[in-house]
């Protein structure tokens, strides 16, 4: 029995770790990670290693699988994120020259998310990269994805006040809102279909048309740095996306709306030039406009607004 399980010990490999110094305090750098070559298997692997680290020293741990932090540039995705005993880490994998790549930039950037304490997990014995490239890519819808089940609460608004903005009327987010509905208007079926297929909403595998509901849809999208927003559809207004008021600030909603604007506009581009008929107009970019002038009128007479299209949901 013995010499089996010599054996089988024999065939493991496992990664080289590196670190900084923070991780240098803690016993974390001598934790033993056995490797698969596959990401998916090996994060499993690496929550496992934490879990029972966690559970000997009897300190709290949580993790967070493929954690994304937006910025001014685009994303940047952190393969796996975790909490032990009240800090927080990062852990990035190198499998090849195209992870070597990226992470010089990597080790700058993760320093200003919320998990700065960096473990790289190493298979290859080459340690330096042929050439350098950013660790980050443009926001895409496909960073949503919808949570089926989920049950969420809380206030969720378009827009509501934040500390650095003076009012809506003035803010970049109504600039954004406005241009989305300019963009969505004539081809709202499309790009339905074509957000619902991006954030992986029910099964559809193919882009189709959808209509929009006459009655408000709601759905919950998983976005960047773990924030549940809402999707609301509906053919009297068109695409909401509702924010939880109290963990996103304006620089995120902007961020996100940006990223949203932006793909949209490439997909209506490319469905004029390629002369798609438009849909039916529901007329929710007039009540978006509608709704924009009483917001101006109000604020212009000195009134003052909280938010925009908030919905409440109390915890049952």
């Amino acid at each position: 029995m013995r010499l089996l399980q010599k054996l089988r010990n024999r065939n493991k490999q496992y990664f080289k770790i590196s670190h900084d110094f923070e991780i240098k305090k803690t016993s974390l750098n001598k934790l033993k990670i056995q490797k698969t070559g596959k990401l998916e298997s090996d994060i499993l692997e690496t929550i496992d290693t934490l879990k029972a680290y966690s559970i000997t020293k009897k300190i709290s741990f949580s993790y967070s699988v493929v954690y994304s932090q937006l910025s001014d540039e685009g994303i940047l995705n952190i393969p796996l994120a975790f909490k032990m005993d009240e800090k927080s880490y990062s852990v990035f994998y190198i499998y090849s020259e195209d992870e070597l790549s990226v992470l010089e930039d990597f080790k700058k950037r993760v320093k200003f998310t919320k998990y700065p304490n960096l473990i790289i997990l190493n298979s290859l014995t080459n340690t330096s990269a042929k050439f350098s490239k950013s660790a980050v890519y443009d926001f895409q819808l496909s960073d949503l994805y919808w949570l089926e089940k989920i049950r969420y609460y809380g206030e969720y608004a378009m827009w509501n006040f934040c500390r650095n903005e003076d009012k809506y009327s003035n803010s970049k987010t109504s600039v954004l809102l406005n241009e989305i509905y300019s963009v969505t208007k004539n081809y709202s079926s499309y790009l339905f279909g074509y957000l619902v297929k991006q954030a992986e909403i029910g099964d559809m595998k193919t882009l189709n048309r959808i209509p929009l509901p006459e009655e408000p849809r709601i759905y919950v999208l998983k976005a960047p740095e773990d924030i549940d927003i809402l999707l609301q559809v509906s053919q009297k207004k068109g695409f909401q996306f509702l924010f939880p008021s109290k963990k996103v600030d304006n620089k995120y909603r902007e961020l996100f709306l940006d990223g949203v604007l932006k793909e949209f506009q490439n997909i209506e581009k490319e469905l004029r030039r390629i002369n798609i008929k438009a849909d039916k107009d529901y007329k929710f970019a007039n009540w978006f406009r509608m709704m924009s002038l009483q917001i101006l009128k109000k604020e212009k007479d000195g009134g003052k607004i909280q938010s925009i299209e908030s919905i409440t949901i109390d915890r049952d």
